[in-house]
């Protein structure tokens, strides 16, 4: 009864197969998700988004830009940095039985991050200088902090989905990542270091990548003894 025991409490749950329906959903979404990427850097390159960005940003100063709620974009746009994600991946590194999951989410970052920092190089894109709320420094396409965080943030929704059993505790860390997410992505336009071409073009690639990064580690972190760390 003890090595039943046992062998359950080390094999690997796999996750619910993909049904034929959602594959086609995840190839249609990563090629249009791709393809609306390509887009935007094409027009980025021949300076064609300024109607877009300036429309956007008009919008935000109308509605949303004002003196209470600027302390509150600032912190978003904090939690979104470096070294939260930094310190983040390392407690999950140290903390989660699964370390080939913890593993993964350094992975994430870094691979993230080194992409990021490789398509600001190619462009060269000026941040915006109208509009600052606070000083940044670097290139401004794609946005790191659109691109880095719907990567970090939104694979730690896919690990909740992979091994969280409680449904109601997954659909709510769904939610507050997903909205944790999008109010850092506002935050770099409405504090003026982004144009919406930048967040846009961010979100989009990483929900590509998303895609492609999680087929790959899944069979990788599924195959760890402690994969099952996660679940109940």
């Amino acid at each position: 009864m003890s090595e039943n025991r046992n062998r359950r409490a080390i094999s690997v749950p796999a996750a619910p197969a993909h049904s034929p329906v959602g594959i086609v959903v995840q190839m249609l979404l990563l090629v249009v998700c791709t393809a609306v990427f390509v887009w935007l850097w094409m027009l980025v390159a021949e300076h064609r988004t300024g109607a877009f960005d300036e429309t956007v940003y008009s919008w935000f100063a109308a509605h949303l830009i004002s003196p209470a709620l600027t302390p509150f974009m600032k912190a978003c746009t904090f939690l979104g940095s470096a070294w939260p994600l930094i310190i983040i991946s390392l407690l999950m590194l140290a903390i989660v039985r699964n370390r080939r999951l913890g593993a993964a989410v350094c992975i994430n970052l870094a691979l993230i991050f080194g992409l990021n920092t490789l398509f600001k190089e190619i462009v060269r894109r000026p941040r915006p200088s109208e509009h600052r709320i606070i000083q940044e420094w670097g290139y401004s396409f794609p946005s790191g902090h659109a691109m880095v965080n719907t990567a970090f943030y939104g694979f730690l929704i896919v690990l909740l989905w992979w091994f969280c059993r409680n449904v109601w505790l997954r659909w709510l860390g769904t939610v507050v990542l997903a909205a944790l997410i999008g109010i850092i992505i506002v935050s770099r336009v409405y504090l003026g270091v982004h144009y919406p071409s930048d967040v846009s073009a961010g979100f989009l690639f990483s929900v590509a990548y998303l895609i492609v990064f999680a087929v790959i580690v899944k069979p990788w972190i599924a195959r760890s003894p402690n994969a099952t760390a996660l679940r109940g």
